[in-house]
């Protein structure tokens, strides 16, 4: 299970550059700057019994689209055992699923082996513009050289502290074993051009601290508190979303003959909560969807 730490340790490291999104190089993607909106997909899975092996993979660097889905179905056997994995997912601003199910069982009190995996790493990324006619506009870079001493007024007469919330269904996870195991992780950013901020506590690198990094390594979901973050009139507040689901299955005539693990996150999402003042503010994403709090 080592490939756990591994994999959330970069996952850690993807999302303390958010603008970058360097998880892209360890999913064989091109480097760079995410679209203003789009998903990432990156799926493996596999079922082995005997000689019979079964495996997918999909792969999906950023792409500027609504929404993503899929599912695929694994199933391996012999006489003496047999196993599946299989899963479903969803990447959409409305909400990131992923559902898996690893199960089987030895056939034979004498013989029989079999393993399987299935990890589904998802991302959606927007960009939020706020605007508010009660409020002056953000000024622009260029404007500094021409009014130097009343600039940083102009900034903070135009600056809106807004909070946004990490919403999800309440996750189902069960069936955990010594050979039959899963670690889910929720990363949430949101940044804009005078702050940022995430959601989830856990130690990060060195000069992290709880307040600014984030994820909950196995564990089925997480719970927070809304994060608060400031934007500028007329300018706009990056979100990105991962949800991580490592699951890993084995089975053994004498130590694990049988197992049956689901591990799903469901619905996981940003949304933006009203604030009092401006009264007037409204909210444009790139991906045209709404993300106010209901």
């Amino acid at each position: 299970m080592n490939n756990f730490a591994t994999r959330f340790t970069l996952l850690l490291f993807v999302l303390s550059l958010l603008s970058s999104v360097q998880a892209q190089v360890g999913a064989g993607c091109p480097n760079g700057e995410p679209p203003a909106f789009g998903y990432f997909v990156n799926i493996s899975a596999d079922a082995g019994v005997g000689k019979d092996h079964k495996k997918t993979a999909e792969k999906t660097c950023w792409v500027v689209a609504q929404s993503k889905s899929g599912q695929d179905k694994l199933e391996s056997q012999d006489p003496y055992a047999d196993l599946t994995s299989e899963y479903s997912y969803t990447v959409a601003p409305s909400g990131i699923s992923a559902s898996v199910r690893l199960y089987g069982q030895v056939n034979n009190v004498k013989r029989g082996f079999g393993s399987g995996h299935a990890n589904i790493w998802l991302m959606w990324h927007d960009t939020l513009t706020f605007r508010s006619k009660s409020m002056p506009l953000a000024p622009e870079p260029k404007d500094e050289i021409n009014n130097r001493d009343g600039f940083e007024l102009l900034v903070a007469k135009s600056i809106i502290n807004v909070k946004v919330k990490l919403l999800q269904d309440p996750p189902q996870c069960a069936g955990e074993s010594a050979n039959f195991r899963y670690a889910t992780g929720v990363l949430v950013a949101a940044r804009s051009g005078t702050s940022g901020a995430s959601i989830g506590p856990w130690q990060g690198p060195e000069g992290s601290t709880q307040e600014n990094w984030f994820v909950k390594m196995d564990k089925c979901g997480i719970k927070s508190d809304p994060i608060s973050t400031t934007v500028l009139n007329g300018k706009t507040l990056k979100i990105h979303i991962t949800v991580d689901n490592v699951t890993q299955s084995y089975l053994d005539f004498k130590e694990s003959p049988e197992g049956h693990l689901k591990a799903d996150l469901s619905n996981v999402r940003l949304c933006v909560v009203r604030p009092a003042k401006p009264a007037d503010l409204t909210i444009t994403s790139a991906s045209g969807a709404n993300y106010w709090c209901p």
